[in-house]
C-alpha cells in the first residue's frame, strides 16, 4: 500500500487549532423557515465572533439528488431551493463567501447514511433496482458501504463537490445516521469503509495539488472508542495511515472519552460535539452552567475544541419563539436567547470557564430516532436505573471543587417512600428531601429514543412528568476528583434513580 505523504503546508494548516466549531444544518433551516437568502446570512451568522470554523451541513439527502449543478445528480425538487436557482444564487458559493468573509474556514459535511428524506418529492428509482445495495431501517433505507457500488458513488459525489467549490475541507459524517453496514457484521466489515476513507484521502490530495491548495479531512464517530468498533469504524488505522486531520466525537452526549483518542495522535484535532436538537430524554434544554460543565468537560479532558450542531441563529431574540415552535426549546428558558450575545463568550476559553458557574450531570439513556449500533442512542448510559440493594454511579467533574463557594449535590429518585444511604466518594451525606417534578422526566415507562418528544410537549406547556423525591446535599468544601467521582447508592427496596446533578457555584 502505497504510504499517504501530506505536505509542509498541509501538515501546518492542522496545527491550526480551533476552539469553537459551529456545525449548521443549513437547508433544514432555509427550508423550514422559507427566508430570503440575505435575511438567512444574518440569522446563521449571529453567533459570537470567536467561532473559528463553519461545518455546513449543505448535502441533506445528496446521496441521490443535488442542490448544486451537478454533472452525476439530478437537481432535489424543492420550492425555496427553486426560487434561489431562479434568483441565480448558488447556495454554497454564497455560504462559503460569507464563511470567508469573516476570516472563517468553511468545511462541507457529506452523511454516509441518508437515502430517503423527502422521498414524496424525490423518489429513488435506484432503491427498486437495486434493494440489495440498502440496509432497511425505521421505515427508511441505508446506504450499505460494504457495496462497492455504493462506495464509488459516494466517492463521485464527494469529489465533484469539493473540485467544483473552494471548502477548506471536507467531513465525512458517520454519526447522522446509522446503520452504514450490515448489521452484526459492523466490525467484520470495517476495511470497506477504510478503504473509501484511504480513497477519498487520495483523491482529495490531488484535487489540492492540482488546484494549489490544502483541502483537509475529518469524520464524525462515535464518542468513544468501542462505539466506532460497534458501528465498523476502525479509527486507529486511519490516524496510523495519516487518513484524517480532524475527528468529530459525539453527537449528543455529555460524557465524551476524549482521553482515549488523544492517546492515539497528539497531531489529529479533537472536536467534542453537542446537539441540542435530538438530545437525550431529562436535558432537552439545559441551562447554562450545565451547558459550561459539558464544554468544560470537553476541553479538560483534551478537546481541540467545542463544537455545536444544529444550533446557529440563537442570538437573534426574534427569532427564539420560531425556535421554541421549529425545535420545542422550553420557552421560559433564557440560555438559548444568549447565544450570540457578549453573555454566551467564553464557551471556547478554558480559563474562562474555569471561574464560572457550572452544573456536571449524568447522561440519561435515549436519543437519536434513527439509528442502529452505538452512534447517536447513548443505550449504554447509567441513568435511569432502578437500584435494587447497593450499586455505584460514575459522575464526571472536570475541576476539584474545594474552594469553590458553594457545591450542592443533587439527587433525583422516582417518589420515595424513605431516603436511601448515599456515599460520595466513600463519604456518607446527609439529604434534605422535597417532592418534586421535572417535566422532562416523564411517566413513560421507557424513556424516549430522543428528547424531541418531551420538547414538544414543552414548548404546548404540556405537563407528563411523574412524583419524584428531590434529594440536596451540601458538597461545600469537600474535594472532587478531576475525572470519575463515585457515587453509592444503599436502599433496603429497588428505587428509581432519574437524574444525578452536580452544580458548583463560583461566582
Amino acid at each position: 500500500m502505497k504510504k499517504i505523504v501530506l505536505s509542509q503546508a498541509h501538515l501546518d494548516k492542522r496545527k491550526q487549532r480551533k476552539r469553537f466549531v459551529l456545525r449548521d444544518d443549513i437547508f433544514c433551516t432555509i427550508l423550514q423557515q422559507k427566508m430570503c437568502v440575505k435575511d438567512y446570512f444574518d440569522f446563521s451568522f449571529s453567533f459570537p465572533d470567536e467561532v473559528d470554523k463553519v461545518i455546513i451541513d449543505g448535502m441533506y439527502s445528496g446521496d441521490w439528488y443535488s442542490v448544486y449543478e451537478s454533472e452525476i445528480l439530478p437537481l432535489r425538487q424543492n420550492p425555496m431551493l427553486a426560487r434561489f436557482r431562479d434568483a441565480g444564487i448558488d447556495i454554497f458559493d454564497e455560504w462559503i463567501k460569507h464563511v470567508h468573509g469573516r476570516q472563517k474556514e468553511c468545511w462541507l459535511t457529506y452523511r454516509i447514511s441518508e437515502v430517503d428524506v423527502d422521498e414524496d418529492i424525490n423518489p429513488l428509482p435506484i432503491k427498486e433496482e437495486h434493494p440489495e445495495w440498502f440496509i432497511p431501517a425505521f421505515g427508511f433505507t441505508m446506504n450499505n458501504m460494504a457495496v462497492p457500488k455504493i462506495r464509488e458513488h459516494k466517492l463521485k459525489v464527494a469529489l465533484e463537490v469539493m473540485r467544483k467549490y473552494a471548502f477548506d475541507g471536507l467531513d465525512i459524517d458517520f454519526e447522522r445516521h446509522t446503520p452504514f453496514l450490515p448489521v452484526g457484521e459492523q466490525w467484520e466489515k470495517r476495511e470497506c469503509v477504510t478503504e473509501f476513507m484511504r480513497e477519498l484521502r487520495t483523491e482529495l490530495l490531488k484535487i489540492g495539488k492540482e488546484q494549489n491548495r490544502v483541502i483537509m479531512l475529518s469524520a464524525r464517530v462515535p464518542d468513544c472508542l468501542d462505539g466506532c468498533h460497534q458501528d465498523g469504524l476502525d479509527v486507529e488505522k486511519w490516524i496510523k495511515e495519516d487518513l484524517v486531520d480532524c475527528l468529530t466525537l459525539g453527537s449528543r452526549s455529555f460524557d465524551v472519552k476524549v482521553e482515549e483518542f488523544r492517546k492515539l495522535s497528539k497531531d489529529v484535532q479533537l472536536y467534542a460535539c453537542y446537539e441540542p436538537y435530538h438530545t437525550v430524554d431529562g436535558y432537552f434544554a439545559p441551562s447554562l452552567e450545565a451547558l459550561r460543565g459539558i464544554w468544560y468537560s470537553h476541553l479538560q479532558r483534551g478537546a481541540d475544541a467545542v463544537e455545536y450542531f444544529n444550533w446557529s441563529g440563537q442570538g437573534k431574540k426574534e427569532m427564539v419563539a420560531h425556535y421554541v415552535h421549529l425545535y420545542g426549546m422550553d420557552p421560559k428558558n433564557e440560555d438559548y436567547a444568549q447565544f450570540g450575545s457578549e453573555d454566551f463568550t467564553g464557551v471556547n476559553d478554558k480559563e474562562f470557564l474555569e471561574k464560572q458557574n457550572k452544573t456536571y450531570v449524568i447522561d440519561r439513556k435515549g436519543g437519536y430516532p434513527w439509528g442502529i449500533g452505538y452512534g447517536n442512542l447513548n443505550a449504554d448510559r447509567q441513568l435511569p436505573r432502578v437500584i435494587e440493594n447497593d450499586e455505584e454511579v460514575r459522575l464526571y467533574v472536570a475541576e476539584n471543587i474545594k474552594k469553590a463557594k458553594r457545591a450542592t449535590l443533587k439527587l433525583l429518585f422516582e417518589e420515595l417512600s424513605q431516603i436511601p444511604e448515599v456515599y460520595f466518594n466513600g463519604k456518607k451525606l446527609s439529604f434534605l428531601s422535597q417532592p418534586h417534578r421535572d417535566m422532562q422526566v416523564t411517566a413513560e415507562k421507557v424513556p424516549p429514543i430522543s428528547g424531541h418528544p418531551v420538547s414538544v410537549r414543552l414548548a404546548h406547556g404540556e405537563d407528563h412528568s411523574k412524583s419524584c423525591t428531590l434529594l440536596e446535599a451540601d458538597l461545600t468544601g469537600m474535594e472532587t476528583k478531576i475525572g470519575y467521582n463515585i457515587i453509592r447508592v444503599l436502599t433496603k427496596m429497588p428505587i428509581s434513580l432519574e437524574k444525578v446533578e452536580l452544580e458548583v457555584k463560583r461566582i
